[in-house]
């Protein structure tokens, strides 16, 4: 069994089938939700993949530790770059919380270490090529779930969900 990191979590949104991108963008624009995403990030460690690095129209991310698991260097100031998933363990001691923000394979490979889960569900299918693990139900438990809500700008429907693994 993985070692389950305290102050670990993840950040991400996701389609009714779990699709998270297309083609290293976001398959949609939800003003609300990246202004979530800011105000629960900022002041922490964001953890990342270099294709998510370098798919952020402002690198790095303010006001954020930024750090990239890449095995090759970035070329550019703003990230701490690590090659293994023991120099990320190492680099969230110290961080009250850390979030993984993406990719997939980041999800994926760092899903089992996290200890909770900020999801926003977009509603809807759309057209994606990278997809958000399914979550066993019998490791999470749902601790709040908001209102439908559309957002401001763009009129998509999507709800938040924080689930808290067992």
């Amino acid at each position: 069994m993985a070692r389950v990191i305290p102050n670990l979590s993840m950040i991400v949104a996701a389609d009714a089938k779990n699709g998270i991108g297309i083609k290293n963008t976001l398959p949609w624009h939800l003003s609300d939700d990246l202004k979530r995403f800011k105000e629960i990030t900022t002041g922490h460690t964001v953890i990342m993949g270099r294709n998510t690095w370098f798919s952020l129209p402002k690198r790095p991310l303010p006001n954020r530790r930024n750090v990239v698991l890449t095995p090759d260097p970035l070329g550019e100031p703003g990230a701490d770059e690590v090659r293994t998933m023991d120099e990320i363990f190492e680099l969230c001691k110290n961080d009250t919380e850390n979030f993984v923000i993406g990719g997939a394979s980041m999800y994926e490979q760092l899903l089992p270490h996290t200890s909770k889960l900020y999801l926003t569900c977009v509603d809807g299918e759309y057209d994606t090529d990278t997809f958000f693990p399914e979550l066993n139900e019998k490791e999470w438990e749902l601790v709040e779930e908001s209102d439908i809500m559309a957002d401001s700008k763009s009129g998509i429907e999507y709800q938040y969900l924080i689930f808290i693994r067992i």
